[in-house]
Formats: C-alpha cells, sequence, structure tokens
C-alpha cells in the first residue's frame, strides 16, 4: 500500500485548480498509479497540517502490511491550529505563540516527536520526505528518506518557501500574526514572501495559478520516488 499525504500539494485537486491544470487524473498520486502495481491512496487534503495528516495515516495503517508514506511538507504554522475566529494560533501556550522563534521551535518539536511516535509504533513503513508547500522543516528519524529539502528549488530553481507562514501571507490579519517578532526578523520574513510570491507571478508556466507548481513538473520527483516502490 502507498499513501500520499501533505496539502493540496500532494491532493487529487481543488475545485479552483482544475482551470488551471490541477486536475485529479494528473495529480501525484495518479502519476505513480502509472508506475506501479501496488495500490496508491490518497490521503492529502488542500489547507491541511503535517500534523493532522500524520493522525490520518495513523489510523490507516495495517500493521501487518508493507506501507509506503510519500510525505509532502507544509507551512509549520499550520500544525499549530491556526483559530480564524481569534485570527491566531491556538495550540499549547499561547505565551509561547506570540514570536516567530518561540511558535515555530514548538511546531518543531510537536511534529518532530510526532514522527519519532510514529516512527517506533510501525515498523512496516518506508517513510518518504519532500519538501513541497514548504522545505522540510522537522527532525526526521534516521531511517526515514529525505527525497527533496525544497522540490521547487530543485525542480525549477525556485525561490524557498522556508518561512512557515506563506499560508497567510495574502490575509488582512498577516502583520499582527505573531506580534512580538523584532521589527527587523519580521521585516526579513515579509521580504522572503514577497519575493516568492513575485516568484510564481513572474512564471505562470512553473505556477499556473500563482500557487501552486506545475503537476507536469512533478516528474524527476516520481522518478526518485520510483526507486522505493
Amino acid at each position: 500500500m502507498i499513501y500520499v499525504t501533505g496539502d493540496s500539494w500532494s491532493s487529487e485537486g481543488w475545485p479552483e485548480g482544475r482551470d488551471h491544470g490541477y486536475a485529479p487524473h494528473e495529480c501525484l498520486a495518479a502519476q505513480l498509479q502509472k508506475i506501479t502495481t501496488r495500490f496508491v491512496s490518497t490521503l492529502a487534503e488542500p489547507g491541511d497540517s503535517d500534523i493532522n495528516q500524520f493522525s490520518k495515516m495513523e489510523k490507516r495503517i495495517n500493521p501487518g502490511y508493507p506501507t509506503v508514506i510519500i510525505h509532502g511538507w507544509s507551512d509549520w504554522g499550520r500544525s499549530l491550529d491556526f483559530h480564524y475566529t481569534n485570527q491566531n494560533f491556538s495550540y499549547g501556550d499561547p505565551q509561547q505563540l506570540r514570536d516567530y522563534d518561540s511558535a515555530k521551535a514548538v511546531a518543531h518539536q510537536r511534529v518532530s516527536e510526532r514522527l519519532r511516535e510514529l516512527d517506533s509504533q510501525f515498523d512496516n513503513i518506508t517513510w518518504l520526505h519532500w519538501g513541497a508547500h514548504s522545505t522540510i522543516w522537522a527532525d526526521l528519524p534516521d531511517n526515514h528518506i529525505r527525497l527533496f529539502d525544497y522540490y521547487a528549488h530543485d525542480r525549477i530553481k525556485s525561490a524557498k518557501s522556508d518561512t512557515g507562514l506563506e499560508t497567510w501571507y495574502k490575509t488582512s490579519y498577516f502583520h499582527s500574526l505573531l506580534p512580538e517578532t523584532p521589527k527587523e526578523q519580521r521585516e526579513e520574513i515579509n521580504r522572503k514572501l514577497k519575493k516568492l510570491t513575485a516568484y510564481k507571478h513572474k512564471h505562470p508556466r512553473y505556477y499556473p495559478d500563482a500557487g501552486h507548481l506545475a503537476w507536469r513538473l512533478y516528474d524527476e520527483l516520481v522518478k526518485k520516488i520510483s526507486i522505493y516502490i
């Protein structure tokens, strides 16, 4: 069994995406199904977090059956349970979620520990990780395989998505997130996100909807995955 986990970058599509070529028959799972006789199932959902995807995956695993998990990483901010009414993160101690470095450390610890738990719980899984919406930002157990730290950069030399906050960049409340982040650091984060956004808008051939890498460019990713499935 092969499970594809992650967010929209690993999903089977979303309504608005179909107008830009993100159709289910071209998604990552569909491309993989063409090169393997093993069944490929998509658990990935648009907008989902890494921590939530690992919980969904845990419920599907048959401990006695060889399984491959192909996980595409999302923004670390999503793993802090964003609360849309309060327009801020809600996981853990609120005082640790008021500045960028502290919040990132909380997300890092939460997801790294979750991966270690799952790794010790199941000995029948081959784990494959790739930087998708975001770079790989948590610690991977030694036996996990890092395919690409950030695939878009390796494939087309894209600017990197490593701030963990791209999800909220275009929202009206972006600048009120993590309010105790030092001004200089906040400006640097903003510069990185502005650069990434500009790159995506400048290259519609690579990013048809100005947000997601074109699925036809998953060719090198599929080729590398094929080694392990």
